[in-house]
């Protein structure tokens, strides 16, 4: 299994991605801090080369807790603002 930095090292210059953002350890059980941090990386990393949608790698269970997919939403929000 490759980390997402990795094939965005090898592949990000080639593909766009889709989600990204991992449904069994991180939205679940992640800080809203962890989730809002590593939401922003991936957008800060493929808004310079390769592109993404940010979201859930699949479906959002009941366990994951309403904070962390806001923390989604804010990540996104905060990555729009800095690019004016």
């Amino acid at each position: 299994c490759m980390e997402f930095d990795e094939v965005h090292e090898k592949f990000g210059d080639r593909v766009s991605f889709w989600g990204t953002l991992g449904t069994q350890k991180l939205l679940p059980f992640g800080t809203k801090e962890e989730v809002k941090k590593i939401t922003l990386s991936r957008l800060e990393k493929c808004g310079y080369v390769g592109g993404i949608v940010i979201g859930p790698t699949h479906i959002v269970e009941p366990e994951v807790p309403w904070e962390n997919l806001i923390a989604i939403k804010d990540a996104a929000s905060e990555y729009e603002k800095s690019l004016t």
